[in-house]
């Protein structure tokens, strides 16, 4: 009788290995422990131990894997063989695996070595060795133990025949190796005989095995793993397919599910990061929050699910720019690494993961203590992180990032430095194929290093980067708005150089392509928005058109809105709104636009302290929009306090920072507004030097150059009224000239400024000729910018600051005695004046008139009128409709 029952057993036993029915297992050990309690036979006890593991595996009780080593241990006290050894050596491992208690691996080493000796070609115990020495190096890391497992699983394949029942199992565990001793060293030999090993693993397991999604998920992830190294499509499909099986054929009840749910994630972000799919990171952080939850805490695999759980949610945070979710990371994240016992393989990777939500948590809120807890993170995991380890670049990538964001913090070139290098060193590690992201980080950081020192090489490298970086992303991934921002703001920089517009229309377009690629909530958002608003700002001041302008405040007005009131990047968003608004001031001449920047860049340098490397571009600011409103109220005290922010400004800067330029210009003119104001020449001599420096530093061809010249020109003009010398005379008309030429190429706002400066000074000194060839250039510059104007209120914006310009212009030609060239400076003008001139009156010409030159005025009238026939209808309704009251 007992016999039949034993046969039922093993029966039952067949039936759930080829099927994974948890009733089959359930069966077999109901009909074993009735056999064990009678008989107490060393067979019944061991083939009860193997059905409880059985059951186990099906269930996931933690009280069967008990009485499954119970039966084990019993079984080696009767029989101590190399097969109850090889058995019990086996089940302290699963207890391990399931508890992570390690002296129970040190006593599955002990009675498997027992059990290789006394049986040194089975292939089973040389096998479950082989995976008890690479859990050891899990734990310990010591990398011989992983090449003597290697050699282990490999005899083990070696002895077995491939009909043998567990020639699969040795072929999986050798798999399993290769992957170990791959994201050790990273020879993609190992990588591809770990990907074969385990797709040959899935095609011999029967259909309905309980082993299937085990092994599914297994080569799932050497295909992710594969895919990281190649990049090949294919592979990424094939991974997620097989981690989709492998989580949906596995029973809910499985002590495996967990894992599954984490390779099927893995799989599911890496996709998302290639086609950009929300779907795919939504179901990834469902599956995590669940496996986690499943899993309990003292299992192996608990660091891994939670390490998981923290990176997607980091990277739903930049998605969706939820801080509870930003928080959930960090909390994630530092529970993998409390659940570490000891420098464990799996360190290094918690530790990378913690410093990069500790970087965005700096991002978010502005502590420096979590930047410098991401510093401390990122050193540690890249310390204990091998030489030749693939996951060696992108821990460098992490470290090279939050040693930039600590750079913008304090100034400390050395870490600028040493950032650059370490993006440089990744591109090194990863010739074959850098990744995307590993492109822009490198980018990035020249362009970084650019702002600091001005090296054109740098950012001639970066554009190149980055314009092939975008070329090659596809339009749904979640990197190409940052791809596109990056790109935007190289661009705008060689405009900064060369006054090359397409840089400028370029830089727009990407910024526009960005914010509709962007998720609403995106983390991002402002910052694009903000450049954006930026990008027209500089396209206003080349262009002329008020359109840009009305529509950059707009845009920083929502930057500065999207905002969290102590994120970081306020300060900045702060200050590019004031730059706006004041902007607008100039153009409009609105007081309200004034009062409102000087507000919003004193709270931008309250926010910055001494450290901040952006703190002199606010105090530059600053002092700039200070002095604009001692022009319009003549308070001394906004003059001294202006001036004080320029000095600040300027001593904070390295002499080799790109702005320094800027602002010894500024400083340069808040200096003479005081040499206006006392006289003391000490003031000019030091306004003409730092213009003089400030110019010099300027490229030829910058868009910054015309202003600097006629601000310099002036300066030395006044110098001339003091001294009277020629050469002063001479230095202050060619500066004068030049930022007239510069200016009709590069922007006609400060090239009309200059016309209109060397113009009346000529014309004040009686200089007829030298005025009329001064309004000449000024006439180009109005003409050139009124016909950037689409609407009348903004052409009108534009008449005001040419105000008399061309009958000033004809009064010069006819002084120098030049009646023909005077006709020609008001036929200049008309397409500029003509529907003005009709409709707040003939002004100028009265004048004319007036002085005598009546015949020249009634040859004006004349061609306005017949001109005023040949108008455009469709301008004419335009201008009306939106002047329309709404």
């Amino acid at each position: 009788m007992s016999d039949d029952r034993a046969e039922a057993a093993y029966r039952a036993r067949d039936r759930y290995a080829e099927t994974g029915d948890p009733e089959a297992a359930r069966e077999a050990v109901e009909l074993l422990r009735a056999l064990a309690r009678e008989e107490h036979v060393a067979a019944h006890v061991d083939e009860l131990g193997g059905a409880l593991l059985d059951l186990f595996e099906a269930e996931g009780e933690f009280a069967v894997l008990t009485e499954a080593l119970e039966a084990h241990e019993e079984h080696a006290r009767l029989a101590r063989d190399a097969d109850s050894l090889n058995n019990l050596g086996n089940c302290l491992r699963v207890c391990h695996d399931e508890t992570g208690d390690e002296h129970l691996l040190e006593r599955a080493r002990e009675v498997l070595e027992e059990a290789a000796e006394l049986s040194p070609g089975d292939a089973t115990v040389l096998d479950n060795l082989g995976l008890v020495l690479t859990d050891l190096y899990g734990a310990e890391g010591e990398p011989a133990l992983l090449d003597r497992a290697l050699e282990l699983h490999t005899r083990a394949v070696l002895h077995s025949a491939a009909e043998d029942p567990n020639h699969l199992l040795h072929v999986t565990n050798l798999a399993s190796a290769h992957m170990h001793r791959y994201d050790r060293a990273g020879d993609p030999a190992d990588l591809d005989a770990w990907a074969e090993g385990c797709a040959r693993a899935v095609a011999l397991t029967p259909a309905g095995s309980p082993n299937l999604p085990l092994r599914q998920a297994n080569l799932a992830l050497a295909l992710l793993e594969r895919h990281a190294r190649h990049g090949s499509p294919a592979d990424l499909a094939d991974a997620v397919h097989a981690a989709r099986r492998a989580h949906d054929t596995s029973p809910a009840s499985a002590a495996d599910r967990p894992r599954q749910a984490g390779v099927l994630a893995n799989a599911l972000i890496r996709r998302y990061h290639e086609e950009g799919d929300p779907g795919d990171m939504d179901e990834a952080t469902v599956l995590l929050r669940a496996a986690t939850a499943d899993r309990p805490q003292g299992h192996s695999g608990s660091p891994h699910l939670w390490n998981n759980l923290a990176r997607t949610l980091l990277e739903r945070y930049e998605r969706d720019a939820d801080p509870v979710e930003l928080e959930e990371a960090v909390e994630a994240a530092e529970h993998a690494v409390d659940l570490l016992d000891g420098p464990e393989p799996l360190l290094p990777l918690c530790l990378d993961t913690l410093g990069t939500v500790f970087t965005a948590r700096y991002l978010h809120h502005g502590d420096e203590e979590d930047l410098e807890r991401a510093v401390a993170c990122l050193e540690r995991c890249v310390e204990l992180t091998d030489e030749a380890a693939p996951a060696l670049p992108g821990r460098l990538t992490a470290l090279a990032i939050a040693l930039a964001y600590r750079y913008e913090h304090t100034w400390e070139i050395a870490d600028l430095d040493r950032s650059v290098g370490l993006f440089d060193t990744v591109a090194e590690l990863r010739p074959e194929r850098p990744g995307p992201a590993d492109l822009n980080n490198r980018a990035r950081g020249r362009i970084r290093r650019h702002h600091r020192t001005g090296d054109p090489e740098d950012l001639a490298f970066a554009l190149d980067q980055l314009e092939a970086l975008v070329a090659a992303t596809p339009e749904r991934a979640p990197g190409l708005p940052l791809y596109l921002e990056n790109l935007a703001e190289a661009l705008r920089l060689r405009h900064e150089s060369t006054g090359a517009a397409d840089d400028l229309e370029r830089a727009v377009a990407a910024l526009r392509r960005a914010l509709r690629l962007l998720p609403p909530r995106a983390s991002r958002r402002p910052d694009t928005l903000g450049g954006l608003g930026n990008a027209l700002l500089d396209r206003f001041g080349a262009t002329g058109s008020v359109v840009d302008l009305d529509e950059a405040v707009a845009l920083h007005r929502e930057a500065l809105a999207a905002l969290p009131t102590d994120a970081p990047g306020r300060a900045g968003a702060l200050n590019d709104l004031a730059n706006a608004v004041r902007e607008r001031h100039q153009h409009h001449d609105a007081p309200h636009d004034l009062d409102e920047a000087i507000a919003l860049l004193n709270t931008a340098v309250t926010l910055a302290d001494r450290t901040t490397p952006d703190r002199p571009v606010f105090l530059d600011n600053l002092g700039n929009a200070l002095m604009d409103r001692y022009e319009r109220d003549a308070d001394p005290d906004d003059l001294d306090t202006g001036l004080a922010a320029h000095a600040e400004a300027l001593d904070l800067l390295p002499a080799s920072a790109p702005e320094r330029g800027r602002i010894a210009a500024n400083t340069g003119g808040a200096l003479w507004r005081r040499w206006l104001l006392s006289g003391g020449r000490e003031d000019l001599d030091e306004a003409i030097s730092l213009l003089r420096e400030a110019v010099d530093a300027t490229p030829p061809a910058s868009p910054n150059r015309p202003l600097r010249l006629n601000n310099l020109g002036c300066f030395l003009r006044d110098l001339h009224g003091l001294t009277g010398t020629e050469d002063d005379r001479r230095a202050a008309a060619a500066a004068l000239e030049e930022a007239c030429r510069s200016g009709a190429e590069r922007g006609p706002r400060w090239a009309l400024e200059a016309a209109r400066n060397w113009g009346s000074w000529a014309t004040a000194r009686g200089a007829w000729p030298e005025a009329a060839g001064a309004y000449r250039f000024g006439l180009d510059a109005l003409r050139t910018a009124y016909r950037g104007q689409g609407m009348r209120p903004h052409r009108e914006s534009w008449l005001r600051i040419a105000d008399r310009l061309p009958a000033d212009a004809a009064e010069a030609y006819l002084r120098a005695g030049d009646v023909p060239g005077a006709v020609r400076a008001l036929e200049a003008g008309r397409a500029v004046l003509l529907s003005e001139a009709l409709l707040t009156g003939d002004t100028a010409l009265e004048r004319l008139a007036a002085a005598g030159h009546g015949a020249v005025a009634d040859r004006y009238r004349r061609l306005v009128d017949r001109l005023a026939r040949l108008e455009n209808p469709h301008d004419d309704t335009r201008s009306h409709t939106a002047g329309r009251p709404r």
